[in-house]
């Protein structure tokens, strides 16, 4: 299992996109329902990890917080991603600028939990812009860069007597840490510390190197490894090393991706736009089937328009899904959360259910309204039809996001598809040169229009004929004079 952890303070929702509007206890039951059994000692984990959370400053607020609600503060949220990636119980720390953003009094409280997790056995690494000076004297090493080169690397302590040996003295009492940016910043300062420091470490590894009698074996032999990891707690950690089953990963899954996609599907906007296209397509082709002769060819219109509808949306709609949550998978999958068939599965039996249930409410309201066959079969058909394009159209979707990654290129891309299956769907050409005919087999807009076709009309209905006489023809001869 990989132990080390990079959290990325300056990018907290890479946190976990699913969590953003969780309180802060049911983020932290998240992460632990998939390190540890949820039997036992479940419950006093997650209240432990909560606590554990909780001091680095996690609020009571949403995990995330939204743009029209407020959650937590982007602070807060910096925090709890720092806390959570220690419910793993990580051996080391990687930390890029954790303090930027922050108050004084909020850094020194998170380094103070950092430095106790280095003296249990963890390594804590971390990068920081000007830390106040409490903070720098719950350093315990100290590297001090200048433009690629290290000008002092070793104890906190020892940085400033190094300096006033060097001949770099601070003329008044200040921070250390404010007093070794100044002297990193000044070009030639800089250069003679880093010529001066490179020497030094060349005349300490000679020097190592003389006094070993037997370099190899001698300096093997004198170090003992050994890994102090002390758990939260004893029995805890004990079911900790029994990764839960598939079946529980599913079940975990299932419900965080059903709390981040229920707000996506059900997102007003997009709701605002299916209701809106849906009724004004509802007053054009309002009773389109009992307008005389043309009644087949209106009513045809309105199936190829609901079968490409149906088919742009869902498929622009899931482009950015996967690009959003890639990071999150592969964070998640190094560290063993879970299997990558519990989260496809878990994925796609949660998105097809919410994905279907606005379109399956458009097609209750354009379906009596525009007058189409009266049969309930045939309407089920017809819904059953068209929620297996919105399938469809979404996978496709989900396919160009994660195969390009980048929205510009897949919306290109998706849009040369989606125009082509179109065309080739029979509605605007009916017949197709020789050797271009295999194409309208590639258009599954073409499949849906062909079949809500044969659900409305059937070749041996009366319907009334193309001339606007007061005879009555067959449907399929309808469709005939009509081409």
């Amino acid at each position: 299992m990989q132990r080390v952890r990079h959290p990325n303070p300056e990018k907290p929702l890479d946190l976990d996109p699913t969590i953003q509007k969780m309180k802060l206890n049911a983020a932290v039951q998240s992460f632990l329902k998939f390190r540890f059994k949820p039997k036992g000692t479940l419950k006093n984990g997650c209240k432990k990890g909560a606590k554990r959370v909780d001091r680095f400053g996690g609020g009571k607020g949403g995990a995330g917080g939204m743009n029209a609600k407020r959650g937590v503060s982007g602070g807060e949220r910096k925090r709890v991603s720092i806390g959570v990636e220690l419910l793993v119980n990580p051996a080391m720390m990687l930390l890029d600028e954790p303090t930027s953003g922050l108050d004084s009094t909020t850094a020194l409280r998170i380094f103070k939990v950092l430095k106790g997790l280095a003296h249990l056995g963890r390594t804590v690494v971390a990068t920081l812009h000007q830390p106040n000076s409490s903070m720098y004297h719950a350093f315990d090493t100290v590297m001090v860069l200048a433009a690629g080169r290290c000008i002092y690397s070793g104890a906190a302590k020892d940085a400033l007597t190094v300096m006033s040996l060097r001949g770099q003295t601070p003329p008044f009492m200040c921070n250390p840490a404010d007093f070794l940016l100044d002297l990193a910043n000044d070009a030639g300062i800089a250069d003679q510390l880093a010529d001066a420091h490179a020497a030094q470490e060349q005349q300490e590894q000679s020097a190592k190197l003389l006094s070993l009698d037997n370099p190899v074996m001698e300096a093997i032999g004198g170090i003992e490894l050994k890994e102090e990891l002390l758990p939260y707690d004893q029995e805890i950690q004990k079911q900790a090393d029994s990764s839960i089953s598939w079946l529980e990963q599913y079940s975990l899954l299932m419900g965080r991706s059903f709390r981040a996609r229920k707000s996506a599907a059900m997102d007003q906007l997009y709701i605002t736009l299916c209701i809106g296209v849906t009724a004004v397509s509802s007053l054009i082709w309002f009773q389109c089937t009992s307008r005389g002769g043309r009644a087949v060819v209106d009513a045809q219109g309105l199936l190829f328009f609901k079968c490409t509808f149906w088919a742009f949306q869902p498929m622009f709609t899931a482009l950015n899904a996967f690009p959003v949550e890639k990071n999150v998978l592969k964070k998640e999958r190094a560290s063993g959360m879970y299997r990558l068939s519990a989260y496809f599965m878990a994925r796609t039996m949660t998105d097809a259910p919410l994905v279907m249930m606005v379109p399956a409410g458009c097609i209750c309201l354009y379906y009596p309204l525009a007058g189409l066959n009266a049969i309930f079969t045939r309407f089920i058909c017809h819904m059953m039809t068209i929620l297996l394009v919105v399938l469809i159209s979404q996978s496709v979707g989900l396919l160009f996001g994660a195969a390009l990654l980048n929205v510009a290129k897949a919306n290109v891309w998706q849009s040369i598809l989606m125009l082509g299956t179109m065309m080739t769907a029979g509605f605007y050409v009916s017949e197709f040169p020789a050797w271009l005919g295999w194409v309208r087999y590639l258009s599954f807009t073409g499949y849906c229009y062909r079949l809500t076709n044969k659900i409305e009309f059937r070749g041996d209905e009366l319907y009334p004929c193309w001339d606007g006489s007061e005879e009555l023809c067959a449907a399929d001869d309808v469709q005939e004079l009509e081409a």
